[in-house]
């Protein structure tokens, strides 16, 4: 699920205040204080818990906008533009001269400039068009894999309605889920070579443990066979703590790494035999962690979370090393919910300050920072809320509008509209290598 929403969630529960914004231990906490400063009217307060949430995800867009407006409330007219600029790169969608905030600083002539080039960067981008509609309104897709054998997709559903396949035109179901118990499709891969389509799943259920608001459930990892759609395995992990397996990575060999977004933490599966292991767990610098990738040798996995990205350096005896990817000055690699290999780069499903787009990011030779990104698409009419992809030959299959906003705490689903979730398609071109 887009990792934004766990954004927002982390700032309910993130521990007890202390006194100094030097003492944060995570991102969450940072905001907190953040907030709760700016709230109280001490702004200096909140733009030091600001600057230390910088620390935790460097060029965040939303920490250097809410920079901005403390600088500007303390009457730091430089400060403020200087935390603007920073965002050009990225680009801001609404007027910033509107913001009161910045009452004092609409006559200067590098605030207007800032302005220009905030709005030059949010610019509207639109490559796709439609690839398919989902007929069911109330379906609430999340994952979408493909699969190169045959050329069909897979759409997983939130709302209990399953997996749906999509061939050509036909769009007929594929697996159904348990009526009886909300049971949650999210992250979605298949493994070609052994017609296997890997599924990370949710039944949600009260008596499970909480999740960061609301109730939490069973999470999973399931495994089925494609030609039939019998389930091959499951394998969950331990019932100590809440669990939402939220996005999967296959290794050429067959190994399996599933992200765990509510845990803090990376799982793998060796094999069918073995057990589903953690092997990596970090509540303050690794939050929420949602999309992940293989790099393009398969000697990297990286992994986005609420912080920006983690990659891990997959050792031959099978050990994890992990580190915290760099990025270019102005970039920002938080609010990814989808992650996905691009030739020697990696393609995100990427949420900023306004909107969301689909963002090429280049790697440096190493592997071990973001050189360069570029919008490929952003602020398409169809968008709202996407959230996952699935490369197919040189195109880009992407959920462009989830509908997650109509989930309530308790995993229910809100009327809609009967507006319906369309599956958007983005030629690539030479954009990962193609």
């Amino acid at each position: 699920m887009r990792s934004t929403i766990a954004f927002a969630l982390a700032l309910l529960v993130a521990p007890a205040l202390h006194a100094q914004a030097d003492s944060a231990h995570s991102l969450g906490q940072a905001l907190q204080m953040a907030g709760k400063s700016g709230a109280a009217g001490d702004w200096k307060s909140a733009r030091a818990a600001l600057e230390a949430a910088l620390r935790f995800s460097p060029d965040n867009p939303a920490v250097l906008y809410g920079l901005a407006r403390a600088e500007a409330r303390l009457g730091n007219r430089a400060g403020a533009v200087r935390a603007l600029n920073r965002l050009t790169q990225q680009g801001v969608a609404r007027a910033i001269g509107d913001d009161s905030v910045f009452a004092s600083l609409r006559s200067s002539p590098e605030f207007r400039d800032v302005g220009r080039r905030l709005a030059s960067a949010a610019a509207p981008i639109v490559r796709s068009d439609t690839g398919f509609v989902l007929r069911d309104p109330d379906f609430i897709p999340e994952g979408i894999a493909w699969d190169p054998a045959d050329g069909a997709l897979y759409v997983g559903s939130l709302t209990g309605r399953g997996i749906v396949r999509v061939a050509g035109d036909s769009v007929s179901t594929w697996v159904r889920t348990d009526s009886a118990r909300l049971t949650q499709i999210l992250g979605l891969r298949v493994d070609a070579p052994r017609r296997r389509l890997w599924i990370a799943t949710l039944t949600v259920d009260t008596a499970a443990p909480r999740f960061f608001r609301g109730p939490g459930g069973w999470a999973a990892l399931e495994a089925y066979h494609i030609p039939t759609g019998r389930r091959l395995g499951r394998w969950v992990p331990d019932s100590a703590g809440p669990h939402l397996l939220n996005d999967i990575a296959l290794t050429a060999g067959g190994v399996v790494y599933a992200t765990d977004s509510e845990g803090s933490a990376l799982y793998r599966l060796g094999s069918d035999e073995g057990p589903l292991e953690r092997v990596h767990h970090d509540p303050d610098r690794f939050n929420y962690p949602n999309g992940i990738a293989l790099s393009a040798d398969g000697s990297r996995l990286y992994i986005a979370h609420w912080e920006g990205l983690s990659s891990f350096l997959l050792g031959a005896g099978g050990g994890l090393r992990p580190e915290r990817v760099s990025a270019a000055s102005g970039v920002t690699t938080a609010g990814i919910d989808g992650l996905y290999r691009c030739g020697d780069g990696l393609l995100a499903v990427q949420y900023l300050l306004d909107f969301s787009q689909i963002t090429r990011l280049t790697l440096s030779p190493d592997g071990r920072s973001v050189a360069a990104a570029r919008a490929l698409e952003r602020r398409h009419p169809a968008q709202a809320d996407p959230t996952t992809g699935a490369l197919a030959q040189g195109v880009f299959f992407y959920i462009a509008n989830a509908q997650l906003d109509r989930l309530t705490e308790d995993q229910s689903v809100r009327p809609g509209t009967g507006a319906r979730s369309v599956v958007l398609r983005l030629p690539l071109e030479a954009a990962c290598g193609g």
